[in-house]
């Protein structure tokens, strides 16, 4: 499943890189645009680039999880800046089944549920 976020920011930095470390409730794969799929983890680090000339981060990854569940799975990241916490962010990630007819038919009827919800935590 392919998943991503923006961050919208304000700086008078040229360049800000945050560390961060996010963990999961169970073990996932997950690959970039640049990078391949990993082994399976429930934790892991990456640098987030924070450009000054710019006002907004794009993150695109894509999670590989292990069966599909009606429980969401849960990702908490929380980012530093010089040893400082200054973002924590939590993501509830629904992994859905495979089309069905009766989701089709969801779907045409304008009933299609977002599968990714973003929330504070």
């Amino acid at each position: 499943m392919q998943y991503g976020g923006v961050i919208r920011y304000n700086t008078n930095l040229p360049k800000i890189v945050l560390k961060c470390h996010y963990s999961v409730a169970e073990e996932i794969s997950i690959a970039t645009p640049e990078e391949a799929s990993s082994e399976p983890v429930t934790e892991g680090e990456f640098e987030m680039v924070l450009d000054g000339n710019t006002t907004e981060y794009q993150q695109y990854s894509y999670l590989i999880a292990g069966d599909e569940d009606t429980e969401p799975l849960v990702s908490t990241t929380i980012c530093y800046f010089e040893n400082r916490e200054v973002l924590r962010y939590h993501w509830e990630i629904l992994m859905s089944a495979p089309d069905t007819p009766e989701s089709e038919s969801r779907k045409e009827l304008g009933e299609e549920s977002s599968t990714i919800a973003n929330t504070p935590g």
